[in-house]
């Protein structure tokens, strides 16, 4: 339990997640209006985490396990799905409709 936890902070403050979901979660709350938003904050939240566990795939020296890339991606979902709502939660607070 201790190392999914590890996971789960490590990809919560990693910076380079922080930014593409912050960023794909400006431009969503730009561009749509405030009950459209659900569908394509919920596909930046996979897209994001599908690159972020790519990158950290082909950054590892050894070959990493099936598991491993599997239990990445999911606690990578949770992760930056949590990124996601909280930025934008805190844009749509700032944009005016």
């Amino acid at each position: 339990m201790s190392f999914l936890f590890g996971l789960f902070v490590a990809q919560l403050i990693d910076p380079v997640r922080i930014v593409l979901a912050g960023f794909s979660a400006y431009i969503i709350c730009k561009a749509l209006p405030k009950g459209r938003r659900f569908t394509a904050l919920s596909i930046a939240t996979v897209v994001v985490c599908a690159v972020m566990t790519v990158i950290l795939t082909f950054m590892q020296v050894v070959a990493p396990s099936q598991e491993r890339i599997a239990i990445s991606l999911v606690v990578g979902l949770l992760s930056t799905g949590v990124i996601v709502a909280i930025t934008a939660a805190l844009i749509s607070k700032r944009i005016q409709p």
